[in-house]
């Protein structure tokens, strides 16, 4: 049962380790801390050997000669601190974040077991593709999308790099599903729910069940949780806002069905949507950007988005030089 004392001790084993052996080393354990630590080390073999490998790295890092480290250090921390390598290594956030940079720069490949299962899939501009993966769960990739997929016996982990994926994750309450992109990470159990990593922002919608978002560092992470018909969008220029509201979200994932949905969109926005299903992109005038546009089109015959928007709005449609098409004023 939690305990309202009960420290926050991140999700991943390897993070949680370094997280109690920074506690440990540094001084900064309670009486209460005490307790879940030993409750945390025997609820999983997983979490005494991530621990035991901890004891082992930070054997490594006590042999090798201060200037080397404090060199590491400052090449992945910025600044130089007037102090020596081990020192700064447990100052600063408390020994939380310092054992965690030790961990980054000297955890060695061998740390974690094999994955039980990996492998990457990629779509091209315009394709879709469903793949089904050893646990059953449905992964229907949407178009220009790169994405890695790694299995272990105690989380099941997919990378998104680019572009969308709509997921119906098999529950498995032993192994959380946990997707992550360079903006923010999301985690499940079992449920329906889309990712798109844009240029510049993380969208997430809920179809079914629920899931946890997350952003930031884990000493410094901060979540969110979506329930069916709830999204959360995530800007690049500010990944540390979150913030739920509801969607429809049958019409952000028709693309399933090779439909796109639209209800008084800007022209932009509408372009830029079908553009990412086109190898010739189509441009539109300034003045034309803000023009509203409500309506279904299909993916995957873009040219008739092209043949029926001059009689959705006073517009043409001419050739552009670099082979796509411009939108002008009628």
């Amino acid at each position: 049962m939690d305990r309202p004392d009960a420290p926050d001790v991140p999700d991943d084993s390897h993070d949680a380790a370094a997280f109690w052996f920074a506690r440990e080393h540094g001084g900064l354990m309670t009486a209460a801390d005490r307790r879940a630590f030993d409750l945390w080390r025997q609820a999983s073999a997983a979490h005494e050997r991530a621990y035991q490998e901890m004891r082992q790295v930070w054997g490594v890092a006590q042999a090798v000669p201060d200037h080397k480290l404090r060199s590491i250090v400052q090449r992945r921390r910025g600044a130089a601190p007037d102090v020596s390598g081990r020192r700064y290594m447990l100052a600063g956030l408390g020994a939380v974040c310092s054992a965690a940079v030790a961990g980054a720069v000297l955890w060695p490949q061998w740390s974690r077991p094999e994955p039980t299962f990996s492998d990457r899939y990629a779509t091209g501009r315009g394709e879709r593709r469903q793949v089904v993966l050893p646990d059953e769960s449905r992964l229907i990739l949407n178009t220009a999308t790169v994405a890695t997929v790694v299995f272990h016996d105690s989380e099941r982990v997919v990378v998104l790099k680019e572009g969308e994926i709509m997921f119906a994750v098999a529950s498995d309450a032993r192994r959380p599903f946990i997707v992550k992109t360079d903006l923010g990470q999301v985690r499940v159990t079992g449920t329906r729910f889309d990712v798109r990593r844009g240029a510049d922002h993380l969208n997430i919608v809920v179809e079914s069940g629920s899931v946890e978002v997350s952003v930031g560092s884990w000493w410094n992470r901060r979540t969110a949780a979506l329930a069916p018909g709830q999204g959360i969008s995530i800007a690049a220029a500010d990944a540390t806002a979150l913030r739920v509201e509801p969607v429809n979200v049958a019409a952000r994932t028709a693309w399933r069905q090779g439909k796109v949905v639209f209800d008084g969109a800007p022209l932009a926005e509408v372009v830029d949507e079908i553009n990412r299903y086109r190898n010739r992109p189509i441009h539109v005038q300034g003045a034309l950007r803000q023009l509203r546009i409500a309506g279904v089109f299909d993916v995957d015959d873009t040219d008739t988005f092209l043949a029926v928007l001059p009689t959705l709005a006073p517009v043409r449609v001419l050739p552009g030089a670099d082979g796509g098409s411009e939108i002008v004023a009628r």
